[in-house]
């Protein structure tokens, strides 16, 4: 790794370091930041700002001389000392393509773990020791990472669930169809999983919209706006979200745009009331008893939906487009952001943070 590469690294610990202390945050609340470091690890490396580099973003300054159909990703491990208190981190580089990436690696991994039957959840999510375990062995040592490829998996049959009366929980297994999956060649195994990722984030989306159904109709009404009986979801679907993954660029403003039009909704009315009225709310409660805000929140929550079911999978763990925000990184705003989350107190004026304006497709995108 260069001194230069060495370096923007050793900026993103120290801001992070500077943070905690300037929040004050107690032991265990920096145990659940750093546990989760990958949340504004993220966030850094693609709206991040260095000293060398003022005008680009670490993952731009890591891709400069890299070809055309391969990237450098960075691959962070964090070592906590609980006794002390303290840490050691450790950053490699890789060069990652559609013939070798980490999501293929990773997959082939899990389900080699399941040649067996392991306990797991009601969502399919693996329990216990073998899921410490192999969060540890994933290229994002990352529980949410590992729940998700756990949950790819199973939507296209490589797993099978099985049921036992006599036991407490279900178990998981790698299926014939996972089989099969195996002994495919890097680059095939790499296609049906983007292609499945795909599929998933469509019908994930498609599904949170459906459950905010009633209560924006609710809000729709209350706010004097006209409300529809139906509304097609086509901007959810396989084929939409396909696009943005074989185009160069999509600008997501006018996507949202798009995705509100069809709701009734004047975006841009919403967005506005938000952000003049979000910073003098203490908590989501509160906000309730103003409709127009209670309504913004809504839209501000769709469009953070999308970033968690779309934006996180293909811009992170497949690395198949760079999104691009309207602010730069915020370190000391992330980490509250984690905390209040963590205690299902989140105040209104983190909800715009996350949201990416534009996402441009890099070499390993383009699904068939």
């Amino acid at each position: 790794m260069s001194k230069i590469t060495a370096n923007i690294f050793s900026e993103f610990e120290k801001s992070l370091l500077k943070n905690m202390q300037e929040l004050e945050i107690v032991k265990q609340q920096k145990e659940y930041v750093l546990k989760n470091i990958n949340i504004p690890f993220r966030k850094w490396l693609y709206s991040g700002t260095t000293e060398a580099y003022k005008n680009k973003n670490p993952f731009s300054v890591l891709n400069e001389d890299i070809n055309a159909e391969s990237l450098v990703v960075p691959k962070l491990h964090i070592n906590l000392n609980r006794l002390q208190n303290t840490f050691t981190s450790k950053y490699n580089l890789y060069e990652i393509s559609k013939k070798n990436h980490p999501i293929v690696d990773d997959c082939t991994k899990l389900l080699k773990t399941l040649s067996k039957k392991i306990p797991c959840s009601k969502t399919n999510t693996l329990l216990g020791q073998t899921k410490a375990t192999l969060t540890d062995e994933m290229f994002f040592e990352d529980a949410a990472y590992l729940d998700y490829i756990t949950n790819l998996c199973n939507s296209i049959g490589l797993t099978e669930r099985h049921t036992k009366k006599t036991s407490r929980y279900d178990s998981i297994k790698i299926s014939e169809t996972g089989k099969e999956f195996l002994k495919l060649t890097k680059a095939d195994k790499f296609a049906v999983l983007q292609t499945a990722a795909v599929s998933m984030a469509s019908y994930e989306l498609k599904s949170a919209l459906a459950s905010k159904a009633e209560m924006l109709a609710t809000l729709l009404e209350r706010n004097g706006e006209e409300t529809k009986s139906s509304v097609k979801l086509d901007f959810f679907s396989e084929e939409r979200l396909s696009k943005m993954l074989s185009g160069k660029t999509t600008n997501l403003e006018e996507y949202y745009d798009e995705v509100f039009n069809a709701l009734g909704i004047n975006r841009k009315k919403y967005v506005d009331y938000f952000n003049e009225k979000a910073a003098q709310i203490e908590d989501l409660d509160s906000a309730m008893e103003d409709d127009q805000l209670f309504l913004s929140i809504y839209v501000m929550d769709i469009q953070n939906m999308f970033d968690t079911y779309f934006v996180v999978p293909f811009s992170y763990y497949f690395m198949s487009f760079v999104p691009t925000y309207s602010a730069n990184f915020n370190c000391q705003s992330t980490i509250m952001e984690m905390l209040l989350a963590k205690e299902n107190k989140r105040m209104c004026e983190h909800l715009s943070y996350s949201v990416p304006v534009a996402l441009t497709a890099t070499s390993i995108a383009n699904v068939q």
